[in-house]
């Protein structure tokens, strides 16, 4: 997408790579990337001004990579982001 929201309301799971370029649009996982199978490595491009918008845990076998801004979002829960690398090239926000 080059302008568009991208949005993930159910589960994402894998062993795949997922590469997500929304341009200016928002990325929003809302649910557990990852969960139940790995995926193999997370890569999000966004520069809106929330970026990617993780709202549950993210798990990867290898590398996560953000770029642009990441927010944290929802209340009262801890967000996990596991993999062997994890980069996140701009701010880091809770939501």
């Amino acid at each position: 997408s080059s302008g568009n929201n991208i949005s993930f309301s159910a589960a994402v799971n894998g062993a795949k790579t997922l590469t997500i370029t929304a341009g200016t649009g928002s990325i929003t996982f809302s649910s557990t990337v990852g969960n139940s199978a790995a995926l193999t490595s997370l890569a999000t491009t966004s520069t809106h001004t929330t970026g990617t918008n993780i709202a549950a845990n993210i798990i990867t076998t290898g590398t996560q990579q953000y770029t642009g801004p990441v927010t944290l979002t929802g209340t009262g829960a801890t967000r996990t982001l596991q993999g062997s690398a994890i980069t996140i090239g701009s701010t880091l926000a809770g939501g």
